[in-house]
């Protein structure tokens, strides 16, 4: 039986990897985009006045933290609020959790959102997206300062890979959701091999975690958990420098470069973050003391939060940096020209209503950009800000700065957030052979000279969203809506 052919038209369609197309249509066979351009027949929906652009990529965000709300939280102090999202967190149960993870995806769908990178503890969203649709690359999040605790955690961690592999038959080689016959050999095949180490920080099968006092924890798995194109994949965040002990970088970036996962982890998001790797006090060395995870013998890597990423095992694999509300020209030069492997990727989230919510200086990003630095949107949680919309960033970002040009924006929003995740060869623009990955957004009775201002000097809402050419949002309905789980 052929697959079946969707032909969508609308008032404009942003591909994203060309100009906008007024009076465009797309094309959707199976699972994949056939077709973008022009109209060329009738189509079997005309979307009207709308918009079709890619779905929208979350690359930040914190899904299990869903039932919390900004205005609840304060901002205050960063330590401040840290504690009250802590202290929240801690008394919710498990099926809590899961329905919190639940209304983010449901939030996310909604939103025109189709991809995300969610930091989790101990994978525990993996089981709630996996009865989605929604696309997902879940971090794994490594905590740890003092021994025991990094040590316990990455063993968490490794279960989780384990646990991912055996739930998407990684073993076998295959699983429903690859369709390999309907793949171009272009899109199944990972873009590049794992780049070499140098001689002296090959660690033979895998990387030890070797602690100062000679403890040692085994590698972590040496195998990708979840085969390429597949839905969810599963991958680790070393935290933050502030709160993760060293060896959990060297050991997450081990297992990126030999998987090629993507890591993530938060970077120069504070000033306090800052003080605590140059002074070893501040706001942050007491709040850690104050939970009992403050450890007297750590030693930084260095004073700046990007020692952390250039070194001999971290500087060889892929890095989302989430933030980098202060990195300065220096380090964004460094950043740009990427130190280690040429095929190593340094991507930036940056996360604008959150940034704005705390009060942070000006984000470089404009400088970011100009270097030629990826710099891609993130939502971070709802204890940060009020909705999981890439869109309302999108539109929070043009009202603050008019001057950042409509189509950049759009691809920071897309296709730099699939590049940044490694999915930009499945998704983040409507190309010809990628999956049907895309939203609807309803447009204004207007015309401008500039298209994209259409999108973002609006208000109108997203009406549907398609996921591998099925809707899965459309008009307020959520026909395979999420209601939370029990998590094991």
């Amino acid at each position: 039986m052929p697959p079946r052919e969707l032909t969508l038209r609308a008032r404009y369609v942003f591909p994203v990897d060309g100009p906008p197309i007024p009076g465009g249509i797309v094309r959707v066979t199976g699972e994949r985009i056939s077709h973008v351009g022009p109209a060329d027949r009738d189509p079997d929906i005309d979307l009207g006045n709308a918009a079709i652009v890619p779905g929208f990529v979350n690359a930040h965000t914190h899904l299990e933290l869903s039932s919390l709300r900004a205005k609840g939280m304060g901002a205050g102090e960063f330590t401040d609020w840290l504690r009250r999202v802590i202290e929240a967190r801690r008394g919710q149960s498990a099926t809590e959790v899961a329905h919190a993870i639940g209304r983010g995806v449901d939030a996310c769908l909604a939103s025109g959102t189709t991809l995300v990178g969610d930091i989790s503890t101990g994978g525990k969203s993996w089981q709630v997206l996996s009865r989605s649709g929604l696309r997902a690359v879940v971090f794994c999040e490594l905590l740890g300062l003092g021994l025991s605790r990094a040590a316990e955690t990455a063993k968490a961690a490794g279960q989780f890979l384990e646990w991912a592999g055996y739930c998407a038959g990684s073993r076998a080689g295959t699983t429903p959701e690859m369709h390999t016959a309907e793949t171009p050999e272009s899109l199944s095949q990972d873009p590049s091999p794992p780049a070499p180490l140098p001689a002296d920080a090959e660690r033979g099968e895998g990387y030890e975690l070797t602690f100062d006092d000679g403890s040692c924890l085994e590698s972590l798995p040496h195998t990708r958990p979840t085969p390429l194109g597949s839905k969810r994949t599963a991958s680790l965040s070393p935290h933050a420098p502030y709160s993760t002990h060293p060896k959990l970088y060297d050991l997450a970036a081990d297992w990126g470069r030999r998987t090629r996962e993507v890591i993530c982890t938060h970077l120069a998001e504070t000033r306090e973050e800052l003080r605590l790797l140059e002074h070893r006090d501040g706001p942050l060395r007491r709040f850690l003391a104050s939970l009992g995870a403050w450890d007297d013998n750590w030693n930084p890597v260095g004073a700046s939060p990007l020692d952390y990423l250039t070194g001999t095992m971290t500087r060889h694999s892929d890095w989302l940096i989430a933030h980098g509300n202060y990195l300065t020209e220096d380090e964004i030069a460094m950043l740009a020209a990427r130190p280690g492997s040429d095929s190593a990727r340094r991507v930036v989230v940056y996360c604008p209503r959150t940034h704005n919510y705390f009060g942070h200086t000006r984000h470089p990003y404009p400088r970011m950009l100009e270097a030629g630095l990826t710099v891609c949107l993130g939502t971070d949680s709802l204890a940060s800000v009020p909705t999981l919309s890439i869109l309302d960033e999108m539109r929070f970002l043009h009202r603050r700065d008019d001057r950042l040009p409509g189509h950049v924006l759009l691809h920071m929003a897309t296709l730099a957030g699939a590049f940044g995740l490694r999915r930009e060869q499945h998704c983040g623009s409507l190309t010809p052979g990628k999956y049907a990955d895309l939203a609807v957004v309803a447009l204004p009775d207007r015309d401008e000279a500039d298209p994209h201002r259409l999108l973002l000097q609006s208000d109108l809402p997203v009406t549907k969203t398609m996921i591998n050419g099925r809707f899965v949002f459309h008009s307020g309905l959520l026909p395979f809506a999420v209601r939370g789980t029990d998590l094991p």
